[in-house]
């Protein structure tokens, strides 16, 4: 999973980079992420950072299929 997270980060950078030359070109305003940003987007940290919020995410959403289940039984047993 981890590399998987890299190489999609380093694909969109590519793309990120290869659009954001193009607006400079046109004297827009360049978007380019600091570089401190940038070393820590590739550390350990970051991924785990990341993985930890997949996981809080995954456990929203289960929760979240518990409440309509439940609130689905409620009406059906006439409680709601």
């Amino acid at each position: 999973m981890h590399k998987e997270l890299i190489e999609t980060y380093k694909t969109d950078r590519k793309q990120y980079y290869l659009e954001d030359s193009v607006k400079s070109k046109r004297g827009e305003e360049s978007g380019t992420p600091h570089r401190g940003l940038e070393a820590f987007i590739e550390t350990e940290l970051n991924l785990s950072i990341a993985e930890s919020i997949l996981d809080y995410t995954r456990y929203l959403i289960s929760l979240e299929k518990k409440k309509m289940q439940l609130e689905h039984d409620a009406k059906i047993r006439g409680i709601a």
